[in-house]
């Protein structure tokens, strides 16, 4: 049921997919990606990622099979599987752009069906939430 998530499968990879991470700068990119590679926290920083950050895990999927991963913090979209378009919840202008000019660039650069999945980032600081959980919906 779902997922499992493993740097340590060892069966063969029966296909690669690739995942772009897409976002207004500090917005947790790279926080995301080390976290669900890794299955630790990053450590935080200030200064942005600059430049195109990538990591790789095997994945069972619910069919079984394996897969390999590739998780990309890039706005190149040539043959993407899916990509994850964060906004920071304490930050109404990442909404809007993530809304606006993101989702025009995924729909200009990335294939037509590319499924993309909005994703509102650092949840642990509700009580500076700006954008309502209604909002995003």
């Amino acid at each position: 049921n779902g997922i499992i998530v493993s740097t340590e499968l060892k069966s063969s990879v029966i296909m690669y997919l690739t995942l772009i991470v897409i976002g207004d700068s500090c917005v947790g990119r790279t926080w995301l990606i080390h976290r669900f590679v890794h299955k630790e926290d990053a450590l935080f920083s200030e200064m942005p990622t600059t430049g195109n950050e990538y990591d790789f895990v095997r994945i069972k999927g619910c069919d079984r099979n394996t897969y390999k991963l590739g998780i990309w913090e890039s706005s190149y979209f040539h043959d993407s599987s899916g990509v994850l378009l964060l906004f920071d919840i304490t930050n109404e202008e990442t909404f809007h752009n993530a809304i606006g000019k993101w989702k025009t660039h995924i729909s200009s650069h990335a294939p037509a069906d590319v499924p993309i999945i909005l994703v509102g980032t650092k949840c642990d600081l509700n009580e500076w939430r700006v954008i309502s959980q209604d909002r995003i919906h």
